[in-house]
């Protein structure tokens, strides 16, 4: 698995889908279309190499996200802890 051409923002949208649970409302939180979170989150778990959404199949076409996989959980957690670093020296450095 190689992360490092990943951005920033695709982590922050894994992060926004697992909070609110909807990929409609990440989408709406970082004004972008839902489509643009489903195709980042799709691309980024296939970069992972394992799905980090449950995804309800009985909606057919809609597939909601009933939450995050056992082995999502803690990139998830890492996910997080990186985007709030990130926030941490960028506010350290407007002090």
């Amino acid at each position: 698995m190689k992360l490092r051409n990943v951005r920033l923002n695709t982590l922050r949208l894994a992060v926004d889908v697992a909070e609110t649970g909807s990929m409609t409302i990440a989408a709406h939180v970082n004004n972008m279309a839902q489509a643009t979170v489903s195709i980042n989150i799709r691309n980024l778990e296939d970069t992972l190499g394992f799905p980090l959404f449950e995804r309800d199949m009985t909606h057919g076409a809609r597939r909601a996200i009933t939450g995050v996989t056992d082995r999502g959980k803690p990139v998830i957690r890492h996910f997080r802890r990186v985007l709030e670093t990130i926030e941490e020296l960028e506010t350290g450095e407007k002090q």
